[in-house]
Parts: structure tokens; C-alpha cells; sequence
């Protein structure tokens, strides 16, 4: 008779130090490496990026100190000037960390729709409905405003996929707005740090509830499921494939 086999033990947790737990390996990177990578890519893009963070906690806490005088607390009012100095100093590293990390993955497939994913809603993404061999894409976003069509790509080709994916919908969901978005730096197009905005800023047509059955008759009708590699897009597509 065999013997009943019994369940794993589970792996011993990260010894303590000093009352406070190890991190475990592999956990990803702490608050100050994610800060100093943030800072070095930041940089490459604005060298003077510390200068308005300074600035902003200088004021602050000169603002405290006249405060401080004039109310005959020297101590207390200059001591809240620099947490609000901290506090606005933060604020302001990582506005213009902001963006000096977009522009640095500006050119990057793909990275508008991380930026749709990092978004509060319910947002249905399917990625790459429309493709050539130029890396540039057009993605389908369906939400509360309705359809929003996002395109990536520098030539104008990419309008031409942005066209044909729009007659599509329209013909599948006639009664459905359809938004047509171009990710890019020129005329016409919205730069990437301002897409967030851009997508907040539609106005809502849609029940949450016809939010899924949408993406489901999209999906299911238009047949937009593409066989894409996982991990970086490549450089080529294959002819045999391409829409």
C-alpha cells in the first residue's frame, strides 16, 4: 500500500533583523533603487531636474520662517514650512521625473497602452488589432466612452490602419462612439505624457455594464485575436500575417 504523499512545507520566511523583516529575493527592487533609477533616466532628458524640487522646499520653508516671525513662533512655523517643503519638493521630482521617463519610452511599441493599464476604470484592452511590418500598431480600447482606437507609429501609414480599423467598428457597433487617438509628437497627434489626460477628459456614453458585452462582440465578431510574441515586439513581421 502505498504511503499517502504529504504536502510541501512551505518555504521558511526571511529571517527578521532588527524586528523588521528581510525582504525576500526576488521581490523587485526597494523604494530607493526604484527612485535612483527613476533619477538617472530623468536626467538624461533634464540635468537641472533637482533645481524646482529645491526650489519649491526653499520656499517653503523661507515662507514658514517669515511666518514664524510675524506670529512670534520662530520654531513651530518653520518646522511645518519644511514638511510642506518636503512634501512639495516630492511632488515636483516626480512630475518632472514624469516626464522625462515618457519621453525616454516614447519611441517604444507598446508603452500607450501600459500607460491605458496603469489607469483607474474598467478598461478592455486588445492589443495590435492592426500591425505592419514598421512596428507600428493600433490598438483597441473599450471603456465607458466608448471605442478608442490608439495608433503608434511615426509614418503615415499608420493612419491609413487607424482608417481601416475604424470602418471596421463602425460596422460592427454603429450606435457606438468610436475615438481615433495617434500617439506622436506631431501636429494632430497626443504626446504620450498626455494621454492619461487625453482619455480622462471623454465624455462617458457607456454603462459599465455594456462595457464587457461590447468588448465580447468586438472580440468575438471582428476576430482580433493576433498570434503576438510574448516579451518585446520584433523587429519584423511576416508578410503572411499581416492585415
Amino acid at each position: 500500500m502505498a504511503r499517502p504523499t504529504t504536502p510541501a512545507s512551505p518555504p521558511p520566511a526571511p529571517p527578521r533583523r532588527f524586528g523588521r523583516r528581510r525582504k525576500a529575493a526576488g521581490s523587485g527592487p526597494g523604494t530607493a533603487a526604484r527612485f535612483r533609477e527613476t533619477y538617472t533616466v530623468a536626467r538624461r532628458h533634464e540635468p537641472l531636474i533637482l533645481l524646482w524640487p529645491l526650489g519649491g522646499f526653499l520656499v517653503l520653508v523661507g515662507i514658514g520662517l517669515a511666518v514664524g516671525f510675524a506670529i512670534d513662533h520662530v520654531i513651530i512655523a518653520p518646522v511645518i514650512g519644511a514638511i510642506l517643503g518636503v512634501l512639495a519638493a516630492l511632488n515636483l521630482f516626480f512630475y518632472r521625473a514624469q516626464r522625462g521617463v515618457y519621453a525616454e519610452a516614447a519611441d517604444k511599441p507598446g508603452v500607450a497602452v501600459q500607460v491605458v493599464r496603469q489607469m483607474r476604470g474598467d478598461w478592455k484592452i486588445t492589443e495590435a488589432v492592426q500591425f505592419n511590418r514598421n512596428q507600428e500598431f493600433v490598438h483597441r480600447i473599450v471603456g465607458r466612452p466608448g471605442v478608442i482606437l490608439l495608433a503608434e507609429g511615426r509614418s503615415r501609414n499608420v493612419r491609413d490602419l487607424l482608417a481601416a480599423e475604424a470602418r471596421r467598428t463602425r460596422r460592427i457597433a454603429p450606435d457606438v462612439e468610436v475615438h481615433e487617438i495617434v500617439v506622436g509628437d506631431r501636429e494632430g497627434d497626443v504626446p504620450l505624457i498626455k494621454l492619461r489626460s487625453r482619455l480622462n477628459r471623454l465624455p462617458r456614453a457607456l454603462k459599465k455594464s455594456t462595457v464587457r458585452a461590447l468588448d465580447v462582440k468586438l472580440k468575438a465578431v471582428a476576430n482580433t485575436n493576433v498570434p503576438l510574441p510574448k516579451g518585446p515586439l520584433p523587429t519584423r513581421m511576416p508578410r503572411g500575417k499581416m492585415r
